[in-house]
This record gives structure tokens, C-alpha cells and sequence, in this order.
């Protein structure tokens, strides 16, 4: 029985190997995508894999300069009151904002998750493989068809997989040869950075330590409070100080660092693996207000020298001034040995000397005010007219006081309407109306009281864009800025269409041609004059430099043309003309990174050409 108890081991262990054995062909067969593939389609298909594998890479190179994003179908843009669009624009490639503050003041947060970065890659993959370059095939007699059916992309820590299934159909003097997988990997750390990227805007969210060192910046480089012995006003420019703020703000976070020394004051410790840059500059979009302010001017008046307080002796100065400040950051998490950056931007925002409240899921930004609409007590009756002196029936009023906005009603035949406010000193009185221009009206509502409000009427244009001397049938952006803080986009070709009414506009136009540049990875040097630690107050500076990173990138658009303009159209001319004609110059397409560059810079001197017949 011995015996016959180790025959059937033996037996037992014979036949679990055979099944490791096949079980392992079968899983090298599927890893590796390939099939018996027949002598014809060999040299086909090893074209196609060097494509596939090029691919592969580009997109990964994509997905890590826009912050693990290829494809969007929207572009928010800025506004006065917050001037974040959905994208930051670093050297000329619009990269999505992880975390930002929308025009309308609502909190955004736009994560990618690693599922989402492999289904843009597999879309981004499907669509290249079409170009794959088959030339040299054809001209030797091939007939070559494809026909993509579905890809499978796999982000690991090191490494990025696809599982390509095209219909590969090779012809030639009769015979035929058919490769349905194709498989490809690269080595690329996409995968560790973007965990990595993930770690740190998870510390920033909780921790919200760029809002900390950005209120640092703010008490170490403008005045925020504080007491002088002196009898004379204390005074500062603003302009100046928000130029203070925002070299400190350039420069201080040029100088943060994922780990470093421990008394490092700019040493941040991040439980991360790889290097992690932070990059800002003065030239970005920025939000920066102060109050109290007297215009341009910062003013604190001294206490001692008024009648009645000589008993004190001595003067003093004592002063309190209250900033918001928004501004980008663009993260940058870096392999020091591959060289590979992982990137994404995010909006440090701080309200009233306080860095903002930790983030959740994106949700708007609250308050704790009282609704003062249910306190409406005061008769308010609103005329709305047109230009022409008409009444206008259907428009929209509210009445905003600090956070409240309260819907009257709308206005009736005759554009009349009669309704209740809440007691407000320079409320504002807003009114929407289909067809015109919508109105703000600063409004004190201490006693009951009238107001007659005239509306713009609006027409539809057709935008007809010309490049050079030819109609430009490409992607163009253009911007509107009304002198009423009306702001207007249009994105050529698609929406051809602008309403226009009577006043001062600045035109802002962008014209873009199509590109596939693949720029390698960079590093520039950066220096700015900063203020000694004991000589500050002297004028004494020193120069700090600091390496700023440029990764890799496939840039699709290229800026070929555009220019901005300041034009007035009166409502007769609005009446009249029934096309907007807009002619720009155009500029070389760019080569280089350093002609994309150029492209921009020369942008802010070039005139549009605008007619309205």
C-alpha cells in the first residue's frame, strides 16, 4: 500500500506540472498578443507593433504633462470676480485643473482616476494605429486592410500594456494572411507618479499647506497688521504690494520640496517616492483684493494727534488689512532617473487672511449669512425699457444684498413691476430679459422708491474669421469684453453665432492649426530678486534661482494667427449689418518649443481687423 500511495504522488505531481506547463503557454500566448502569424504578414505586423508601441508611448507622454487627461469636452472660462478658467496654460499646452474655482465661485475638483487615464489611452491608440505608415508595403505590392475592434490598456507601477484587436488583412500575388492581437508594452513609471501625484493633492486638500505658506508670504510681504509710533499717516501703494506678493508667492513656492532637511523651513516631508516640484508664476492668472483701500492707496491715519488726545502723549499707528488670494500651482511629481514628470495644476485659494476650508467633494462655497430676503419689507417698483424708450414685458429682476439674492418677479404689460426688498445700502438690482443685455443697477433700499432701467437690445451676428488672405475654416477662440463686464466666448467652427449689443467691445481672437510636435523634456532656470533677510527694509536683494522642469509633450494645436481689438458698435450699425467680418494676420507655424513660445509673446502686439456689414 506504501508503494501504491507514492505511484499515485508521483502520478499526482506528473499531472499538476502538465497542467502548469499548458496552463503557462496559454497565459504567455495571451500576454503576449501573438498568434501564428504566416510569413506574408510578418514584416506587416512588426510595423504595426513599432507604431504600436510609439503610440503608446506618445500617450503616455500626453497623459503625464496634462495631468493624467487627453480628452475634454468643455473649456470653462474665467470671470471678473474669479479668473480661473478650467485650464492652465503652461508653455502653450492647456492643462485641467485637479482642483480650481469656477467663475461662478463654485469649487471644482477634476480627478482622474487611473481607469480613466487607461480608457483615454485605449481611445487614443484606437485612433492613431490608423496612421501607422504602410507605404513602403503598398508600394510593393501589398494590399493591407484594417479594422479596429477594441483596445485593453494596462497602467502598472513601471510599466504601461496593450491589447490591441484590429483585423490585420495582408494580400499579396494571391495569398492572404490575416493577425487579429497585437500587444505592445513600454516601460514607463506613469503609474507610481500618478500615485504619487494623488498622495500629495490628498495632503493638499486635508492639510491645505500651500495656502499656509501662501499666507506667509502675505505677512512677511505686505502690510497686514500692525503698530508704528508716529503721527503721520501710514500709507501704500497697492499696485506695489500686489507686486510684492506675487514675486514672494513665484518665488517661495519655486523653493517647496517634497522632503529635504528637517529644519528646512521649505521642506515639506511628503510621503512620497519620487521628486516633487512646485511651479507658479507671476505671469498666470491671479486673484489678489484688500479692504480697506482708497483707491490705488492702503491708508492707516495715527490716533494721539486729534483734539482732545494730547493727554497721550505720543502718536501710533495701528493697522488692519484683510486680502483674498487665489492663485495656481502647478505640481510636478519627477522620476530622477528615467526623468519622467507627472504633472497637474491646482488653485490655492485664501479668503480674508484664512487659508480656505478642507476640501470634500468639490461642493460650492457656503457661507453662514442670514437670507435676507425673508426679511423683504420695502415697496420697490422697477420700469424696464429699451432704447427706444419701449416697454420691455418678461424681463427678470433680482435684488442682491451681500449673499442674498431675491427673485421679484417679472415685469408685466407696460414693463412694470412692484414687489418687496430687504432693507440694503448699495444693493444691487439685476435683470434678465430674452433678446437683451442683462443690467445691473446699484440700489439703496432705505424707504420705498422707484427705478427705471434701460435695456440693450441684443442682435444675432454671423462671425466670419479670416487668416491672412484666406477664410479660416480652423479651431479659433474668441473673447468678448464688454465695457459692462459682459464677457462672451466663441469657439470656431462650431458656434458661428455671437449676440451684440450696443457699446465698447474688446475683441481678443486665437487661431490654431493642427500640429503633432513632440517636444522632449526640458529644464529651464528661473531667477527673481528677493529681499535680504536683514536688508529688506533697505532695498538690499539677492538673486535666487530655482529649476523649473518642462516634461515631455505632444502639442496638437499650434497658435498660427489672432491679435485683439477695441471696436464700438452702435445699435443702428447692430441693426444694419447682418455679418461680423474679422481678419487677422497670420504667423509661422511653429517647429519648435521655443517658436511656440514666440507665437504667444508676438500674440499680445497684433491688431484684428473688424467690420460689421
Amino acid at each position: 500500500m506504501v508503494g501504491k500511495r507514492g505511484q499515485v504522488t508521483i502520478f499526482i505531481v506528473i499531472a499538476l506540472v502538465l497542467v502548469a506547463i499548458v496552463g503557462g503557454y496559454f497565459i504567455l500566448k495571451n500576454r503576449s498578443g501573438k498568434e501564428k502569424i504566416s510569413p506574408l504578414a510578418d514584416p506587416v505586423e512588426k510595423t504595426i507593433l513599432s507604431c504600436l508601441e510609439e503610440d503608446l508611448s506618445e500617450g503616455v507622454s500626453v497623459l503625464e504633462a496634462n495631468g493624467g487627461s487627453m480628452y475634454y469636452d468643455s473649456f470653462s472660462p474665467g470671470s471678473r470676480y474669479m479668473p480661473f478658467s478650467s485650464h492652465l496654460d503652461f508653455v502653450g499646452e492647456e492643462i485641467p485643473y485637479w482642483y480650481y474655482i469656477s467663475g461662478n465661485n463654485l469649487e471644482v475638483q477634476n480627478v482622474p482616476s487611473k481607469s480613466d487615464m487607461e480608457e483615454d489611452l485605449e481611445r487614443f491608440v484606437k485612433e492613431s494605429i490608423k496612421d501607422c505608415n504602410l507605404n513602403d508595403y503598398y508600394d510593393e505590392g501589398y494590399q493591407i486592410s484594417e479594422r479596429v475592434s477594441d483596445a485593453k490598456v494596462k497602467i502598472s507601477g513601471r510599466s504601461v500594456e496593450v491589447d490591441l484587436k484590429m483585423d490585420l488583412v495582408v494580400e499579396k500575388e494571391g495569398e492572404i494572411a490575416t493577425v487579429s492581437d497585437h500587444y505592445a508594452k513600454v516601460n514607463s513609471k506613469i503609474g507610481e507618479l500618478y500615485d504619487d501625484a494623488i498622495k500629495v493633492y490628498q495632503k493638499e486638500q486635508s492639510d491645505l499647506f500651500l495656502e499656509k505658506y501662501g499666507i506667509d508670504n502675505l505677512r512677511l510681504y505686505a502690510p497686514v497688521d500692525g503698530v508704528e509710533l508716529t503721527c503721520s499717516p501710514l500709507t501704500w501703494n497697492a499696485s506695489s504690494v500686489f507686486g510684492d506678493i506675487r514675486d514672494a508667492v513665484e518665488l517661495n513656492t519655486l523653493a517647496l520640496k517634497g522632503s529635504g532637511e528637517k529644519n528646512d523651513y521649505f521642506n515639506l516631508d511628503l510621503p512620497v517616492n519620487n521628486e516633487v516640484r512646485f511651479v507658479n508664476s507671476r505671469n498666470w492668472p491671479s486673484k489678489i483684493e484688500v479692504s480697506p483701500s482708497k483707491g490705488n492707496m492702503l491708508i492707516a491715519e495715527p490716533v494721539g494727534n486729534q483734539q482732545g488726545l494730547g493727554i497721550l502723549g505720543f502718536c501710533y499707528v495701528t493697522y488692519h488689512f484683510v486680502y483674498d488670494l487665489a492663485y495656481p500651482v502647478l505640481v510636478q511629481v519627477k522620476d530622477p532617473k528615467s526623468m519622467e514628470i507627472f504633472q497637474f495644476p491646482v488653485v490655492v485659494s485664501i479668503k480674508k487672511n484664512k487659508e480656505r476650508s478642507p476640501s470634500g467633494e468639490g461642493e460650492s462655497v457656503g457661507n453662514d449669512l442670514p437670507d435676507l430676503c425673508e426679511y423683504s419689507e420695502i415697496p420697490l417698483t422697477v420700469n424696464l425699457k429699451d432704447s427706444l424708450n419701449r416697454p420691455v414685458k418678461g424681463g427678470r429682476v433680482y435684488f442682491d444684498c451681500s449673499a442674498s439674492s431675491c427673485f421679484l418677479g417679472e415685469t408685466k404689460e407696460g414693463g412694470s413691476l412692484t414687489a418687496k426688498v430687504p432693507q440694503c445700502v448699495n444693493g444691487d438690482i439685476r435683470v434678465e430679459a430674452d433678446g437683451y443685455s442683462p443690467s445691473d443697477t446699484i440700489y439703496s433700499s432705505m424707504e420705498e422708491g422707484s427705478v427705471e432701467i434701460i435695456l440693450d437690445k441684443q442682435f444675432e451676428k454671423t462671425i466670419s474669421f479670416k487668416l491672412g488672405n484666406k477664410m479660416f475654416n480652423g479651431k479659433v477662440i474668441l473673447s468678448f469684453f464688454k465695457d459692462d463686464g459682459t464677457t462672451l466666448i466663441n469657439v470656431l467652427p462650431g458656434n458661428k453665432k455671437v449676440n451684440l449689443s450696443e457699446g465698447f467691445y474688446h475683441l481678443e481672437a486665437r487661431a490654431y492649426s493642427n500640429s503633432s510636435l513632440n517636444f522632449e523634456a526640458t529644464t529651464r532656470q528661473e531667477c527673481v530678486d528677493v529681499p535680504t533677510a536683514f536688508g529688506g527694509a533697505f532695498g538690499i536683494t539677492k538673486k535666487e534661482c530655482f529649476d523649473v522642469d518642462v516634461p515631455s509633450q505632444l502639442i496638437s494645436e499650434v497658435l498660427v494667427g489672432g491679435g485683439a481689438a477695441t471696436v464700438y458698435f452702435s445699435e443702428e450699425d447692430l441693426r444694419k449689418g447682418g455679418t461680423l467680418y474679422i481678419s487677422s494676420e497670420e504667423m509661422d507655424k511653429p517647429s519648435s518649443i521655443d517658436q511656440v513660445q514666440m507665437n504667444n509673446i508676438l500674440l499680445e502686439d497684433k491688431q484684428l481687423e473688424v467690420e460689421l456689414r
